[in-house]
């Protein structure tokens, strides 16, 4: 049986609310406060919390806030109840981790069906979750331990024969590097499984899908995707490959965005082919929709490796050393998906492979 928690402040409604809720086979706690709320919650662990969002003493803002700051109830399902919320306050709940808003006055029905769709988004967000365990379990150990079994390395190496290391500056500048690359790709590595991960559970609300996209701002293509370009070809010295054919657009996003898609697709394009293969950069403007290939001549793939494309899977990895958790695509896919782009992979083994994304445009020029 679901546990839930109704907080306010105002008699009537809370009764009313629990009353319904109890009709309906939920068992049920409340609380006339929002300190007394968060004490319940911390104690029982509801499924779902329903909580006014103004409250003498504790405001519904800061029972939410004290809800996610607990790993007990972080990932509680969280439903506000309100008058007419302001677009400013709607922001504030989405940036605090409210899943929904229910405005006052509301019936039941509306009631009943705030319920159900949170409760069915938080158990498809659990069962990617699980998935997302199983496919680490296996993968993310090693790629974990092969930065790490380097950094330890050049660390016992300096400790060791730090006396000899003194009086050969090269050898420092050597180890160094080998030091530094080793904690950049460990780096990398944890940026993209938290980036991965907060967005599968972001595509459970829609709400802060919005939020993002409104938090967008024009970007004049022609001018910062080659910047953008070069910096993801200088970490693997092959600036000298790039070749553009870029024409000019308007897209309207977060510009981290945008340079996170491009930085993972040129990423993989660079990985995947030898050092002096042209990697091409081509733009184009389609039915209002902005779209760029990036083509590298390198290993390709086979029409069943695009298929499998998704998180942590990797393709002959015993043949090909792949750095990183093979996340780059389906993060791509999944950051394209908050501003209704598209991604399509087009490849010939040991020949070359496109990737293609699209984005709506402003105004294009």
């Amino acid at each position: 049986m679901k546990k839930i928690l109704v907080i306010d402040d105002d008699r009537d409604i809370r009764e009313q609310v629990v009353t319904v809720l109890q009709y309906e086979g939920f068992q049920t706690m409340s609380a006339d406060n929002g300190r007394s709320g968060v004490k319940l919650a911390k104690k029982h662990l509801p499924d779902l919390i329903i909580c006014d969002v103004t409250m003498p003493e504790v405001s519904g803002y800061r029972v939410l806030a004290d809800i996610r700051s607990n790993p007990m109830t972080e990932n509680v399902p969280f439903i506000f109840l309100t008058g007419m919320v302001s677009p400013e306050d709607m922001r504030r709940g989405m940036r605090l981790g409210a899943d929904d808003y229910l405005t006052k006055p509301f019936n039941v029905e509306e009631l009943l069906a705030a319920i159900q769709t949170r409760f069915e988004r938080h158990e498809a967000s659990q069962k990617q979750i699980e998935t997302l365990r199983k496919n680490l379990s296996g993968m993310l150990p090693h790629e974990l331990r092969t930065p790490l079994t380097s950094l330890l390395g050049f660390a016992q190496y300096l400790t060791t024969y730090a006396k000899d290391l003194a009086k050969d500056p090269v050898e420092i500048e050597e180890v160094g590097k080998a030091l530094y690359d080793s904690a950049i790709r460990l780096n990398r590595l944890v940026e993209n499984y938290l980036l991965h991960a907060d967005l599968i559970l972001m595509e459970q609300t829609p709400e802060k899908q919005e939020y993002w996209r409104q938090s967008s701002i024009p970007i004049l293509t022609k001018a910062i995707v080659p910047m953008m370009a070069r910096r993801t070809l200088e970490r693997f010295g092959r600036e000298n490959d790039l070749h553009l054919e870029l024409c000019e657009a308007t897209l309207y996003m977060v510009e981290e965005h945008l340079a996170k898609i491009l930085d993972l697709l040129l990423d993989n394009a660079c990985k995947f082919s030898e050092d002096g293969a042209p990697i091409l950069l081509a733009s184009r403007i389609e039915q209002r929709r902005w779209c760029l290939s990036i083509t590298d001549f390198g290993r390709g793939m086979t029409d069943e490796q695009i298929a499998l494309v998704g998180a942590y899977m990797q393709f002959d990895r015993e043949v090909h050393e792949q750095q990183g958790a093979g996340l780059g695509l389906a993060i791509v896919q999944k950051l394209l998906d908050f501003y209704l782009g598209d991604l399509k992979i087009e490849s010939i083994p040991n020949q070359n492979t496109i990737v293609t994304i699209s984005l709506p445009v402003g105004e294009a020029q």
